[in-house]
């Protein structure tokens, strides 16, 4: 809804479709911890939008997980992908203007596999 992603806009039959995730295993969560993400748009264009979320343990800061996403922006009527509306891009736009200067996150763009044998 922030970004303008709301009823109205899925009603319209556009949307935001996960492509690609990754999430990263920090440590245990337990019954009863207060847990709270935070999120940082890493990338967008008016088709994608690329986010990385951590969640943190809030007593002490701990990070219990991270993950990063892909998203693909669907006319759910056409079937197909399609350009974000221009208010959905400028606050897209807005919000990369404040997160351009925050550090890359460390989990960033890591890539799932292991060693060929």
């Amino acid at each position: 809804r922030l970004i303008g992603v709301d009823e109205a806009y899925l009603a319209g039959g556009h949307t935001y479709f996960t492509v690609e995730s990754h999430i990263n295993f920090g440590a245990q969560a337990f019954v009863g911890d207060q847990l709270y993400a935070t999120v940082q748009l890493l990338n967008h264009d008016p088709k994608r939008l690329h986010y990385f979320c951590v969640i943190h343990r809030a007593d002490d800061e701990s990070v219990v997980a991270t993950a990063e996403f892909m998203l693909l922006h669907v006319d759910t009527e056409a079937g197909k992908a399609s350009p974000a509306s221009d208010a959905i891009i400028a606050k897209l736009d807005e919000i990369a203007a404040q997160h351009n200067s925050l550090p890359r996150p460390a989990n960033a763009s890591r890539h799932v596999g292991q060693p060929r044998a």
